[in-house]
């Protein structure tokens, strides 16, 4: 089944208005309110953001919240493995239902992909994380930040191959 915007919305529609965000509601306050108070909400929020702005077609941008998403969730994770069944099965859900369907259509643009993975981590580095702070957790932030440098390190590595076997593809074969 592919993920419309119109089953994306129905999605959003069904989030908590706040997704573990303070401040301004996710779906409907101005994105600059939003970016403003993510740095300081729950991982979820950037993937809750992001599939407001999927929905709102505004798809390459959703990219780039969905890699800090994952870059601070990871984080989280790895800095906080006790106790952390509940967000990893939604860490689990949100990229099922958020990353691989919007990585579905970005992989047909694999030099815009590319460069949404270093806007997503141009942003985490230059951005403070108030929920799961680096400072405490370096080595837990490297690690995170290493999960999106090695996918966009193999998608530029294998641009060429993947081109060819989306033509391939594309031309039935």
């Amino acid at each position: 089944m592919r993920i419309t915007p119109l089953i994306l919305t129905l999605l959003l529609a069904a989030t908590p208005a706040f997704a573990g965000l303070s401040g301004p509601d996710l779906r409907t306050a101005p994105r600059a309110d939003v970016e403003a108070a993510l740095p300081d909400a729950h991982p979820s929020a950037y993937f809750h953001y992001a599939e407001r702005l999927y929905a709102e077609d505004d798809r390459e941008e959703a990219i780039t919240w969905m890699y800090v998403g994952r870059i601070r969730y990871l984080l989280h994770l790895h800095s906080n493995p006790v106790g952390a069944d509940e967000d990893t099965e939604e860490f689990r859900k949100l990229t099922a239902a958020v990353m691989y369907p919007a990585m579905e259509w970005a992989s047909d643009d694999i030099d815009m992909l590319i460069g949404r993975l270093d806007a997503a981590l141009a942003w985490d580095a230059e951005h403070p994380n108030g929920f799961t702070p680096r400072d405490s957790f370096k080595a837990q932030w490297e690690h995170a930040r290493a999960d999106v440098q090695r996918l966009r390190d193999e998608l530029h590595a294998r641009r060429d191959d993947i081109r060819a076997a989306q033509e391939a593809e594309r031309d039935g074969g």
